[in-house]
């Protein structure tokens, strides 16, 4: 259980998860079918053109429903377990709201859990009278407690990377060196590896295959060009992997009030300590043009904040001063922000190396020249691998027409 506030979170103003409001019609726009996802709607089209596995997501809603009917059948019982817990004399204390409110679901949840609001009308108690009963979504219980890719009959998905640093939590690195050779090269890397080998869309075309396996060659070659060798023997930092503008809680004056979610809180090397890169809202292979001059506006406002704030407390680590600001400024200069940033989201790196890291060195013969030279370094029998991935995206392009045109994916919507 955990305690609700009357802070506001960060998070954008997207349209909220949970919303089932159908689309707003458009009478000059025509119609199409869509389904219900987590967040939004979407069209087969657009389905067919994610980058993330819709086969799975295409469903969730839908599970998502029937797990919620479960719970609402379970109320007595949440009750009991709360009042359990608060010492409370009788579970008729607890008080649960309905499960809508107007029209959106009151029962919030996030990646994985769902927050159940509680309140408690008995006065002069210890606990808190605004509670929240948390439990885990378990149609996502299997990604949480495996950490690794789920391989089910001839279809697999990825994990978040923040999963895969959650699955090392028992792993001290005794300095940086190990830590990329380690966790960044073996790990990381062979995250975007797997994803390549057996998403079913990971490609979109008979040349992406070998565009993108020149990608994660040339990433692993240019490692060494993109981490802090000063920083390799610490200070090593406390720094919160699940940092996103829902975790943040503010009050209405925009102080940060509580940042929960911590439990893939872990120690890096100072350098690890990236600005977010929803600082404006966007994607992370979205930040170009005139994005990435307002991206960079307020990563400079961040920066300046905390060399203000170091004024008052200053790093030492072993007899020496660091400064965190300091290191994130080198970071931007010296594009080292981006290559760490390329390999935590799964689908970012591809546009993030080429977009920002490609242009640094000197220009390199592009199409399939480049891809013929360099991708058979990927893996043997690359030619049969780019077969096989087509073959892949065949099959799964088939899957998500028949999910969308099922009622594994819910009701029709129509715009």
């Amino acid at each position: 259980m955990s305690q609700t506030n009357q802070e506001n979170s960060l998070a954008d103003n997207s349209p909220p998860e949970g919303s089932h409001d159908a689309p707003s019609s458009n009478s000059d726009a025509p119609s199409k079918p869509r389904k219900a996802l987590l967040r939004g709607f979407i069209t087969l089209s657009e389905a067919e053109d994610e980058e993330d596995d819709m086969r799975i997501r295409l469903q969730y809603a839908e599970k998502r429903g029937e797990f919620y009917n479960e719970m609402k059948k379970k109320e007595e019982e949440i009750q009991s377990v709360v009042a359990s817990h608060c010492g409370l004399t009788s579970p008729d204390l607890v008080h649960i709201p309905d499960m809508f409110d107007e029209k959106r679901i009151s029962w919030i949840h996030g990646s994985f859990n769902i927050c159940i609001p509680v309140s408690i009308t008995q006065s002069g108690i210890c606990p808190p009278t605004r509670m929240a009963f948390r439990v885990p979504l378990p149609y996502k219980a299997k990604t949480v407690q495996m950490f690794q890719f789920l391989r089910c009959a001839d279809s697999g998905f990825l994990v978040d990377l923040v999963e895969l640093e959650h699955s090392k939590r028992d792993t001290t690195y005794t300095s940086a060196d190990t830590f990329y050779l380690d966790l960044l090269y073996l790990d990381l890397l062979a995250s975007h590896d797997n994803r390549l080998r057996y998403q079913g869309n990971a490609v979109f075309g008979e040349d992406d295959p070998r565009r993108q396996a020149v990608d994660l060659v040339l990433t692993r070659a240019s490692l060494a060009h993109f981490t802090d060798r000063s920083l390799r023997d610490g200070p090593f930092v406390m720094y919160l992997t699940d940092m996103h503008p829902s975790n943040i809680f503010v009050d209405k004056d925009w102080n940060i009030k509580h940042i929960i979610d911590l439990e893939c809180a872990c120690s890096l090397p100072l350098e690890h300590l990236l600005a977010p890169f929803w600082l404006t809202g966007k994607g992370v292979d979205q930040l170009t043009g005139p994005e990435y001059k307002r991206f960079e506006k307020r990563y400079r406002k961040l920066t300046n904040a905390i060399r203000h704030e170091e004024t008052n407390v200053p790093l030492c680590y072993k007899n020496r001063m660091y400064s965190l600001a300091a290191t994130m400024d080198r970071a931007w200069e010296q594009r080292h922000y981006w290559y760490l940033l390329v390999l935590r989201p799964p689908t970012g790196l591809f546009n993030i190396f080429r977009e920002q890291l490609q242009p640094l060195y000197e220009e390199a013969p592009d199409g399939p020249s480049l891809s013929a030279a360099v991708s058979p370094f990927w893996t043997p029998g690359m030619g049969s691998f780019v077969r096989s991935k087509l073959e892949d995206l065949a099959q799964y392009l088939k899957e998500v027409r028949e999910i969308f045109n099922s009622d594994k994916s819910g009701k029709v919507y129509m715009r």
